[in-house]
């Protein structure tokens, strides 16, 4: 019997690889890829209405894959039971702001606007997710949440006209927010779904105010149930990992399982450090 104490790893090295816990289509309850059109391809026929939102080029810049959203412009989704959530949700997409410009709380155009990813409900009723720009701050926020709770967290390195990853995941007592990937906040708090999950699903818009999307949107999924860190890092398209120290015995031959963090290392950080006694 060895010990081994394993400090870093990166990805895979010397033959040695990690298998993570992936699985994209459990819980998959709405996946709107945009691939020509607002179908949904999880299987559940929540398939959506375009209402102004024209086809674009998506972050490969492949022609008709994404949509992009102006103001009046949205895709609306009917409710249905799938859409319908309880005590856990996760929520993943790609966007490509294209201009602060966007409406106020007023309903005003405004250089610095609210830009509504999505609305489900409206008003005091509704989960919403968007992004916000503070210009006295010169940061940009990224929200989830209700009217009464939720989590406002800063995008860091948020740019115009790139597309970037935005990902959510609620575990009933907990949002953890992820940007690009990484970790950028998380909250204690409680979501109470029953309004809306009576309302139907609006992407690119608010549901009943003026708020709209500057930009583009793409590879949009909904999930009913909480996602781990390698799916996030598989869907930010990060794969960078690293392995926590593991110090304990092990017979020679057999399997370990080791856990994985996917925002300490960098490519560069490709090292395995071990002891035998």
């Amino acid at each position: 019997m060895r010990k081994i104490i394993l400090l870093l790893f990166a990805f895979m090295l010397f033959g040695l690889t990690i298998k993570a816990q992936v699985n994209l289509q459990d819980g998959l309850v709405a996946y709107y890829p945009f691939n020509g059109n607002a179908n949904d391809e999880s299987g559940n026929g929540n398939n959506g209405t375009v209402n102004g939102a024209v086809l674009t080029a998506d972050r490969f810049g492949n022609s008709n894959k994404a949509y992009q959203f102006s103001d009046g412009t949205n895709i609306t989704v009917a409710n249905s039971t799938s859409l319908q959530f309880q005590d856990e949700f996760s929520f993943s997409v790609w966007v490509n702001l294209l201009s602060y410009e966007g409406r106020d709380g007023w309903g005003a155009l405004t250089a610095n606007g609210y830009h509504q990813i999505f609305t489900k409900n409206c008003d005091r009723e509704f989960v919403y997710s968007g992004i916000l720009f503070n210009p006295e701050q010169q940061q940009t926020h990224i929200q989830l949440g209700t009217w009464y709770t939720g989590i406002d967290t800063i995008y860091p390195d948020f740019s115009l006209n790139k597309w970037h990853h935005i990902a959510y995941v609620y575990n009933g007592s907990k949002i953890f927010a992820y940007a690009d990937g990484i970790e950028v906040g998380n909250k204690e708090t409680l979501i109470d779904f029953t309004a809306s999950n009576n309302a139907n699903l609006t992407i690119g818009m608010s549901g009943c105010f003026n708020y709209f999307f500057n930009g583009a949107l793409d590879e949009f999924r909904f999930y009913n149930r909480i996602l781990n860190i390698d799916e996030i890092a598989t869907l930010s398209e990060n794969y960078v990992m690293a392995i926590s120290t593991v110090n304990q015995n092990v017979i020679v031959g057999s399997t370990i399982e080791i856990p994985v963090n996917t925002t300490e290392l960098t490519v560069n950080d490709s090292i395995i450090s071990y002891l035998f006694d």
